[in-house]
């Protein structure tokens, strides 16, 4: 279907006439007919395949009817809604969700490759085609979700949403002598690509974060590329994987693999510089 800018002409056309001259170029139109522009009271959409300045019509499409449009009625070219609606199942049928959401739980990939869009925000890919978390980040950023562990309450658990990949973890409310452990449950079967944390022991000796990750499977295995976080502790203890440290760092997936009832994940661990907050005078 061809388009062209503000175009619009003063037409007569009787109905049941399916030919007609029209200044447009060589291609296919749709064009809508309508009584008045400022006032409208009805319309008819037609079908125009253009050659040489003469129009094969095609007409009442799009649930409108065929029409007696006399002398002074106008002819222009618009978007339709049935157009609209042909371009959304197209993408649709080539892999292409345009959402104002990302990805969630029951938003499985139709097939690997295909592509959701979240606009002004991320792109993403599908790298397989059976769980909502198969969505791997192309380009774009994940929104950051933190979660503040209270520094009275040891061993407490917060459950993370599905459709987040990035997290901040830290204390709140006072200071707490010793490492501090605290869980945080994710949610996915599958694997959650682009999962990463950053920590930020500040008001305690340090932090044993857990990852509950029951829900991928009964045992889990792990390995981390330490980047210079010193004295970093590893340890796993069935589907939970606890990860110690001392200084604000940060903990990214590099890549994981899952053949139920087991499970893996390669993390990359590295110090993150101290936050600097600046007060005007």
């Amino acid at each position: 279907m061809n388009f062209i800018n503000n175009w619009s002409a003063l037409v007569q056309l009787a109905a049941g006439v399916t030919a007609l001259e029209l200044d447009l170029p060589d291609g296919a139109f749709l064009l809508t007919l309508t009584d008045s522009l400022p006032e409208p009271t009805r319309w008819e959409i037609v079908e125009a395949q253009v050659q040489g300045g003469a129009a094969a019509l095609v007409r009442g499409r799009e649930g409108t009817l065929d029409q007696d449009w006399p002398s002074g009625s106008l002819i222009y070219l618009s978007v339709t809604a049935g157009w609209l609606s042909s371009v959304e199942q197209r993408l649709a049928a080539g892999g292409v969700i345009v959402s104002e959401n990302l990805p969630g739980e029951a938003d499985v990939p139709a097939a690997v490759g295909a592509t959701w869009v979240v606009p002004g925000q991320a792109s993403l890919v599908a790298l397989g085609n059976e769980f909502g978390s198969d969505w791997a980040l192309a380009a774009g950023a994940y929104p950051s979700m933190g979660y503040s562990f209270p520094a009275g309450t040891p061993g407490a658990s917060y459950e993370a949403a599905y459709s987040d990949r990035q997290f901040s973890i830290n204390l709140l409310f006072g200071e707490y002598s010793g490492v501090y452990p605290g869980t945080l449950a994710l949610p996915w079967v599958g694997t959650p690509y682009g999962l990463g944390f950053t920590i930020d022991p500040a008001g305690a000796d340090g932090i044993a974060l857990s990852l509950d990750c029951s829900a991928m499977g009964e045992t889990a295995y792990a390995e981390i590329e330490n980047m210079g976080v010193a004295g970093a502790e590893l340890a796993v203890a069935g589907s939970t994987i606890t990860i110690t440290v001392a200084q604000r760092c940060k903990l990214v997936m590099v890549s994981a693999w899952r053949e139920a009832p087991e499970f893996g994940f390669l993390f990359r661990l590295e110090p993150v510089a101290e936050m600097i907050y600046l007060s005007a005078p």
